[in-house]
């Protein structure tokens, strides 16, 4: 169960200031984003096809005198 802060502790300054920077926060994330589909940035994505293999075996480094 997720718990909210208490609503005694809601008027205080801290409170209002976390609201603030989180508000603060969101805002810059959404600018970001903005620019880089602007600019036509993709996000980092790993090339998972370097890793594949021929065979679904693997095989052993050449030269070593094991046979796959």
């Amino acid at each position: 169960m997720r718990m909210g802060v208490p609503v005694e502790l809601r008027h205080l300054p801290e409170y209002k200031e976390l609201l603030e920077l989180k508000r603060m926060k969101k805002h810059k994330l959404q600018e970001i984003r903005l620019r880089a589909m602007e600019s036509g940035m993709r996000p980092f994505t790993m090339d998972t096809s370097l890793y594949k293999t021929e065979s679904p075996r693997a095989r052993p480094p050449s030269g070593t005198g094991l046979s796959p």
